[in-house]
């Protein structure tokens, strides 16, 4: 019988979408069902939020909360041992990153938050032109450690989280078989346990017990940063706030925003008028959406020896400071105390900033102590 290299030809070539077919359902399968395919990302944030929610589940029952969402300026930047101790309330610190959603930090307030809680947001200035779209940055996070979260994205996130994978599983298939670089929750566990306060030395893989960085160093960053832009607030952002404003609402839970911490210096001082009249815009923009703002603006604008490698992360001292002048601030404004001082005199707030500066210097001796024991 005579061979048919035509009709031969022709099989294959009719073959070679149905192998590619096999192949690109072969690669959605890993993609989409198997387990979260390796790619660079920040993983510790994973393992940030298994601490942080293991130390909810054990807290005093018969204390209210208050609880504290926004990127690293808090999770840098708040010491829940000095709240705790000043305000006599369980503090859950959520910060993790600014480049999370908004709707990430919605997600555990309500699985977390109670009727006669209260909610603080001190977030980062960025927040302001947030969107809705999916960066390579929110790609990597919600394509790894945080596939569990993908549902609870706006839908056009997830419509193009789902296009993203199409288009660059090959890269992602390269890495199969590589596990994801995570801790196991019992070392995390016992790590809680162990009342660590400390972070270690590479902050962005240890934090202390309470899910922060308290990172005790000096400064390594420069000074200048404008951070309030002149662009305007997006349309994304103001939905999610008062998403967020509607559900506290609805629950009797109090939400509040107040000021992120950021660098005194020559394009941001709260000293001069420029940055007065940002800061009053800025105000503006959440009394516009009937969102409850409080904060004495002095307080979070600190010397650069307060914080650490960016404009947003704090050192331990740094941390300390903020705490207490934030302690005061929640006390005066949202818990109806008296203030520690004239708030019609300028001199007198200058006086209870340098006080408060005094002090976080001693508990930061105290703490250095204790940390050796």
């Amino acid at each position: 019988m005579q061979f048919n290299y035509k009709k031969q030809l022709k099989n294959m070539l009719y073959s070679i979408p149905a192998t590619i077919f096999i192949v690109w359902s072969v690669s959605m399968y890993y993609l989409f069902f198997a387990p979260p395919l390796y790619i660079p990302a920040e993983y510790w944030v994973g393992d940030i939020i298994v601490i942080k929610d293991y130390n909810f589940h054990k807290r005093d029952k018969n204390k209210k909360n208050i609880f504290i969402i926004s990127g690293s300026n808090a999770l840098f930047g708040i010491s829940t041992k000095i709240l705790e101790e000043k305000l006599n309330y369980n503090i859950h610190n959520l910060g993790i990153h600014a480049g999370m959603p908004l709707v990430f930090y919605l997600h555990f307030v309500k699985n977390y938050a109670k009727k006669g809680d209260i909610i603080i947001a001190p977030l980062e200035y960025a927040y302001h032109q947030s969107d809705d779209k999916i960066n390579n940055w929110i790609y990597s996070q919600f394509t790894t450690w945080a596939t569990q979260y993908q549902a609870i994205l706006p839908p056009k996130m997830q419509s193009e989280l789902f296009y993203k994978n199409i288009y660059s599983y090959w890269v992602r298939l390269i890495k199969r078989g590589r596990t994801l670089p995570r801790k196991e929750k019992t070392k995390l566990v016992e790590e809680v346990n162990r009342n660590i306060l400390f972070s270690k030395e590479l902050a962005y893989l240890n934090s202390n017990s309470y899910g922060e960085f308290f990172v005790d160093k000096q400064p390594s960053i420069l000074a200048e940063n404008s951070y309030l832009g002149n662009s305007e607030v997006s349309a994304y952002f103001i939905h999610e706030m008062t998403e967020f404003q509607a559900y506290a609402k609805a629950q009797e839970i109090e939400f509040y925003v107040t000021y992120p911490v950021s660098i005194k210096n020559p394009l941001f001082d709260t000293n001069t008028l420029e940055t007065q009249t940002k800061l009053k815009q800025y105000q503006e923009v959440f009394k516009n959406m009937d969102i409850n703002f409080f904060g004495t603006d002095i307080f979070y604008n600190l010397n650069i020896k307060h914080f650490l490698d960016t404009q947003y992360h704090l050192n331990a001292t740094g941390s300390v400071l903020r705490s207490l002048l934030l302690a005061e601030d929640i006390n005066t404004h949202i818990l109806g105390k008296k203030p520690s001082y004239n708030s019609e005199s300028e001199e007198s707030i200058q006086d209870f900033f340098k006080q408060k500066e005094k002090e976080a210097l001693t508990i930061m001796k105290k703490l250095r102590i204790e940390n050796t024991k």
